[in-house]
């Protein structure tokens, strides 16, 4: 699992550098990508915040921190790196409500992304209607291979 506490790489050249999207899709991966496929009608209701100083949208219930999203800013542009969701937080829709409100987060600021999670692209794939904010000149992982 990424560790959402660990700092998301600091240049554009390396965090695009740092995804294989030909690369298979490790377990935990492949988990919150079911996840995210399959949906949930009573989703956790997370407190998210955004901390620009380490580069990750934190996800928390309570007191206990459940994930995160790691991202690095680039101009008006983000580059999306990783979800990553606790396992005794998966499948409850953790990492459905978090990619939501990122998305919702970035077109509230007019900003676009480029997309290197492949989570997060899954995403997109399913809910079209945040298209829009991918980042049309460097949209990142533009499919994931099918499972």
């Amino acid at each position: 699992m990424t560790d959402p506490n660990q700092a998301a790489p600091t240049t554009r050249k390396d965090a695009e550098a740092s995804a294989d999207p030909a690369g298979p899709l490790d377990e935990d991966q492949e988990a919150l990508v079911h996840e995210v496929v399959v949906g949930h009608d009573q989703p956790l209701e997370l407190k998210i915040a955004r901390d620009d100083e380490v580069g990750i949208y934190d996800a928390t219930v309570g007191s206990q921190q459940v994930g995160g999203l790691t991202f690095n800013d680039v101009g008006e542009r983000v580059v999306l790196v990783a979800v990553s969701i606790l396992p005794q937080f998966r499948d409850q829709g953790a990492a459905t409500t978090l990619i939501r409100h990122v998305l919702d987060d970035l077109r509230a600021q007019g900003r676009t992304a480029t997309v290197l999670c492949p989570i997060v692209r899954t995403f997109i794939d399913k809910h079209v209607e945040y298209q829009d904010v991918v980042d049309q000149e460097h949209p990142g992982v533009v499919k994931v291979a099918p499972r």
